[in-house]
């Protein structure tokens, strides 16, 4: 299926020229007649027509007809071989517009969109064409037809067969164009359809093929009824065994491919619904092949009736043909006609189908302009992806040249042509690095324990962060490093070494905030082996080199970016200088000696040389930047050429023997910090660029991999046993839907933010679990049977678990004591998990109760992350003294009275909240802000404009700097770190529920594990003790900047401008006004904070892109409300008897 997308794009974007080009060389140049010719492929002009179209429309070409088109359609229709009673209509691509240009407008079919003034634009707009599509209908084979017109006149004339259609290349003198005979004789409408060429879109300069992927991407998106839904369609196949479809799906099933889900596709026979499957790619198990599978065998409906169709997609009653015709119609329809949610799942539908099916078909510049121009039109922000080649990031996973994670052929091509371009080897087929001599090449050991992250925030605290923990400090370690002891003592033992404080202390004062990126090797954890090794995981490193608590590897420092409330990365000798202070400071000041430091630029980098051979082919397009550059274009090109398989077939050797040299590095190295006969996990080539840049490309050793597993197999069974029974647990006892992380968390996130508590204290959560039940699992549940099966499922495990305890007890003495604990952690993690579900499965309680309480005991921990019960206790005493404000927060572009009516709103609702002023924080969205018609002033205008406003109000006060985003949680970083409270909030009726959520989720005591209060309190039930304030909507941004384009100066003053504004205030005013006068486009943008995105381990992971699941399980939920008040009474009663209370 995604084949066929990518085809149908290919023919809409086929400008000609390619099946002409290769045919000058293959054909035409082997003629007799051509040989002394200088042919070259030339598009056809509007000039062109009169000799290339029939002369005459809307009857098939006569004997009398001498133009080229009209002379070979006669031959061929005399022959029989195309059937001469048809007439080309000249409606598919661009030959639409030629038609129009050649026969007049009566004879090419528009729409009322398509007015005068469009067409003339589009024809404007394009004036040639890289061939002409000519629609007629074929008597013959593909094969016999394109044979007949090389007999025609095979000077003139030269074929290659397509899909569907005959390419012809024609000379006319030296000049050869191309048109392509298509075969309609079956599906007319929906070749012309899909090879559409719009005008309004032409005029818009957007590409016909955006309207097909958007299209697709909108039936994507389409609402499954019951009957079609996921589960209902493997139950079908499940039940209906013999039929076409279920055979296949069988098949595809015993060859590894696994259903994920159910939508409709829109393809070439119509309105289908497939099933869409997925496999683990057989040379990176971590990354998924892709395929579908048809469903049913009949379209549900075609491109006959194009307004039915529309209505169809769309589910819309105003949606016709022409809605659809047109890319940005469509875009525009669905921008005022789709909820929010729907129009994100399109857009990230069509966004995804673009960048694999259309990015590289068309230039940058007409990408980014189709892309911009319908993402306004659908209200989304678009930013072009930048494609990720930079692999230094930490953690963010090393590429090879071969192998797991190996580079794309882009990727690939760019880590060769940084090799030869720094190594000064360009145009030289072979050559040798010596990583001795060579500053930009490095080869360094690739280290084997735990990574993490250490340094001092923006307020001097230190701290330390794993992987996945977030920031940890001594308040909050305990919880978040409980679960790892080489991490808790760790943390411990650095934060109580006053001597490497202090060092910490001094970096601070230097740099500012600072993290470092380092390997963590804790020995203080750790026995060791008899012969004076340590194994972390499985790399043996020698004591001797270690600190008496352990040593710190360091990769590379960042420092805080105040303006944008981040981590930065700083240049490449900046972190070196950094990096290598704190190994300084640890010799110095004498805390070496327990905490070792070394750098992983100096101290792990290992002698030797590269051997490079790139052959001729691949050396003469690495000579320099345009050979370069058209090698990218090359490989990154969808069609097939021998030029592209040879360079893809040299760059797949040099990249093995790479790889191999690499690895062979890594199996014969010992460890920089092992002993005699010590061995590494690998090696990594480091490519440093002029600008800082850095490749990264890894090594792995054979025998590290084939003695790792003696250490990790059991964590590994265990994990496995541990994934098993909660995926049983939850599918076969529960009947969730699916077991996949990622769709149980939509379901309840979906179920969050319809769950309107009514319970307090700890039965929030009991109601919440109870509400959650349809939003995650499919049909109705036989309450009364879950406990027996629980109990049978359980013993099974148990057994299980106790069968491999077993076994690897029986392994202990030939490991050395550190993996022995270490496993054993595993064996005691898995192991109170299973304690915790016998509790529930032995419970008191049956039926529904016990369901509940057991969905608790399996999934509870994901309801935790996502939905926050914690409850409080009203303010805080302790923070009277700090002052309360309200907030208003938006991008002001500009300011104005609608503005202004807001903050008088929030200043008469002081005295009943208690507030001490009205706190106003100017946003400028990321997103938007490189669009100067819609964000015209600078963050500084902004200021000056809106704090001249207030200048003389001690009621309201201006933040003096920006948030990072309007999302809330970084706007909370700004009032934590002025001191504030939040008792209230100003916002716009369309926002208030969303906020409401958002702030529910928020949590108080996880915030102040990290801050040193929290600008929001809780009520004893959870509620967030800040007022929603509804504010009016007066004027908008969209008007106001319309105001300073329409009218003069001092109306635009009189109109916009708060009343009794001071003489300032009109000044800044008037920069504002020729700001916006420079703009040229106006778009209407929200003044309200956005509320989406990642906000942060403080509140839960919530998400705003659930209406599907909130709407496919409404009916389910009306049903689960009954009763609901006993259950969770029962529920509760026995949790507070037998187990203790739940609470966050």
């Amino acid at each position: 299926m995604q084949q066929t997308i990518y085809d149908l794009v290919v023919q809409m974007l086929n400008e000609g020229g390619n099946a002409a080009d290769t045919l000058i060389q293959k054909k035409l140049k082997n003629h007799p007649d051509n040989s002394d010719r200088e042919m070259a492929y030339s598009k056809i002009s509007d000039g062109d027509l009169g000799m290339v179209l029939p002369e005459k429309f809307g009857i098939f070409p006569d004997a009398e007809d001498q133009s080229y088109i009209g002379k070979i359609l006669h031959h061929l229709g005399s022959k029989g071989l195309i059937d001469s009673s048809v007439s080309p209509t000249y409606q598919v691509g661009s030959t639409r517009l030629a038609a129009l240009k050649k026969y007049g407008s009566d004879v090419v079919a528009t729409d009322q969109f398509e007015t005068d003034d469009v067409i003339n634009m589009a024809s404007q707009k394009k004036t040639d064409y890289g061939d002409l599509d000519i629609d007629v209908v074929f008597k013959a084979t593909p094969k016999e037809i394109a044979a007949e017109v090389e007999n025609f006149d095979p000077s003139v004339y030269a074929t290659k067969l397509g899909r569907g259609e005959v390419h012809i290349a024609v000379r006319m003198g030296n000049r050869v164009f191309q048109i392509d005979l298509l075969d309609v004789s079956n599906d007319r409408a929906t070749k012309q359809f899909f090879q559409k060429s719009s005008f309004l879109d032409l005029a818009s300069e957007v590409k016909g093929a955006f309207s097909i992927i958007l299209l697709r991407a909108t039936a994507a998106a389409m609402q499954l009824e019951q009957g079609d839904a996921f589960e209902a369609v493997l139950a079908s196949a499940e039940n209906n065994p013999d039929t076409e479809f279920s055979k296949i799906l069988q098949k595809q099933t015993k060859l590894g491919w696994n259903p994920v889900g159910a939508r409709f596709s829109l393809g070439e026979k119509g309105l289908k619904l497939v099933l869409d499957l997925r496999k683990p790619k057989r040379n990176d198990p971590t990354k998924m092949s892709r395929k579908s599978i048809d469903v049913e065998s009949e379209s549900r409906i075609g491109f006959e009736n194009l307004d039915s169709l529309a209505q169809v997609v769309l589910n819309h009653p105003e949606a016709s043909g022409s809605t659809i015709y047109h890319a940005t119609k469509l875009a525009d329809f669905i921008g005022k006609n789709k909820d929010r949610t729907t129009i994100d799942t399109i857009w990230d539908k069509f966004v995804d189908s673009a960048e694999l099916n259309l990015k590289n078909g068309i230039s940058e510049e007409e990408y980014n302009l189709g892309m911009s121009t319908l993402g306004k039109l659908m209200k989304k922000d678009w930013e072009p992806r930048k494609e990720a080649v930079k692999l230094n990031e930490a953690r963010a996973g090393i590429g090879r040249f071969s192998g797991a994670n190996k580079f794309n052929k882009k990727a690939a091509l760019h880590v060769l042509r940084t090799i030869v371009d720094e190594t000064n080897n360009e145009g030289k087929a072979s050559f040798d690095i010596d990583f001795s001599e060579n500053s930009s090449i490095d080869l360094v050991e690739k280290m084997d324990s735990m990574f993490c992250h250490f340094g001092m925030d923006k307020r001097g605290v230190f701290y330390m962060e794993s992987s996945n923990s977030g920031p940890v400090y001594s308040k909050n370690v305990e919880k978040r490093f409980g679960f790892n002891t080489d991490l808790l003592e760790s943390f411990k033992s650095l934060q109580a070494n006053e001597s490497f404080q202090s060092s910490l202390k001094d970096i601070f004062k230097r740099a500012g905030a600072f993290r470092y990126d380092a390997e963590l090797f804790p020995a203080l954890t750790h026995k060791g082996t008899k012969n004076g090794n340590i194994i972390f995981v499985g790399t043996p490193y020698s004591k001797d080199k270690l600190g008496s608590s352990g040593a710190l590897v360091l990769f590379s420092c960042k420092l805080w970016n105040v303006d944008r409330q981040s981590w930065q990365a700083i240049s490449p000798q900046k972190s070196d200088e950094l990096t290598k202070i704190l190994k300084y400071e640890s010799a110095q000041s004498g805390w070496g000696s327990e905490w070792r430091v070394y750098t992983n630029n100096e101290d792990m980098q290992m002698d030797g040389s590269l051997r490079v051979n790139l052959g001729p082919v691949l050396a003469n397009y690495l000579k320099d930047n345009n050979s370069f550059e058209k090698a990218l274009t090359i490989v990154s090109s969808r069609k097939k050429s021998a030029e592209k398989q040879e360079l893809v077939s040299e760059l797949e050797k040099v990249s093995q023997e790479l790889q191999g040299s690499l690895n062979s590095f890594a199996d014969q190295a010992t460890s920089n910090l092992g002993g005699v006969g010590s061995y590494i996990e690998g090696v990594v080539l480091k490519i440093k660029k002029a600008n800082g840049d850095v490749f990264e490309v890894k090594g792995t050793s054979q025998a590290f991999d084939e003695r790792k597993k003696v250490f990790w197999e059991d964590r590994v069974n265990v994990l496995n046993l541990e994934k098993s029974i909660e995926n049983y647990f939850a599918k076969e006892i529960l009947g969730t839907k699916t077991t996949q992380p990622a769709a149980l968390n939509r379901g309840i996130r979906a179920a969050a933010e319809q769950f309107k508590p009514t319970a307090s204290g700890s039965k929030r959560k009991i109601e919440f679990l109870d509400f959650l039940i349809p939003y995650i699992t499919e049909g109705d549940i036989d309450f009364n049977s879950i406990k027996a099966k629980s109990k049978e499922a359980l013993s099974a495990f148990v057994k299980e678990y106790k069968s491999s305890l077993s076994e690897f007890r029986g392994k202990k003495k030939n490991l050395d004591p550190d993996s022995i604990r270490k496993t054993e952690e595993f064996y005691s993690q898995i192991e109170n998990k299973i304690n915790k579900l016998k509790e529930a499965v032995n419970s008191k309680l049956d039926g529904k109760p016990f369901y509940i309480n057991l969905l608790n005991a399996v999934l509870g921990f994901r309801v935790d992350r996502i939905v926050n019960f914690e409850v409080g206790s009203g303010r805080d005493p302790k923070d009277e003294f700090r002052k309360k404000v309200i907030i208003w927060n938006g991008r002001a572009q500009p300011w104005h009275i609608g503005h202004d009516a807001m903050i008088q709103k929030g200043k008469k609702m002081m005295k009943q909240l208690g507030a001490d002023a009205v706190y106003i924080m100017l946003v400028k969205g990321s997103a938007t802000s490189k669009d100067k018609s819609t964000n015209p002033l600078s963050e500084k205008d902004q200021y000056d404009l809106v704090s001249s406003v207030y200048d003389n109000d001690p009621q309201v006060i201006v933040a003096d700097k920006f948030a990072k985003s309007g999302f809330i949680v970084d706007l909370l970083e700004d009032i934590h770190d002025k001191g504030h409270k939040v008792v209230g909030w100003l916002a716009g009726a369309d926002r208030i529920g969303e906020y409401k959520k958002i702030l529910r989720a928020f949590s108080p005591s996880l915030y102040m594990e990290d801050h040193e209060y929290s600008p929001i309190d809780k009520d004893e039930n959870g509620d967030v003790l800040v007022k929603m304030i509804e504010t009016p909507r007066i004027m908008s941004g969209t008007k106001a900047r319309e105001a300073a384009l329409n009218m003069d100066f001092e109306d635009f003053y009189m109109n916009v401008a708060p009343k009794d504004s001071s003489v300032n205030t009109k000044e800044q005013y008037k920069n504002v006004y020729e700001k916006i006068r420079d703009a040229s486009a106006i778009e209407e943008i929200s003044t309200s904070a956005n509320v989406g995105g990642y906000a942060g381990p403080a509140f839960g992971n919530m998400s705003r892109d659930n209406e599907k699941e909130a709407k496919r399980s409404k009916l389910k939920v009306n049903r689960a409300l009954i009763q609901q008040e006993a259950t969770i009474n029962q529920v509760m009663n026995y949790l507070l008897k037998e187990i203790g209370s739940i609470s966050q």
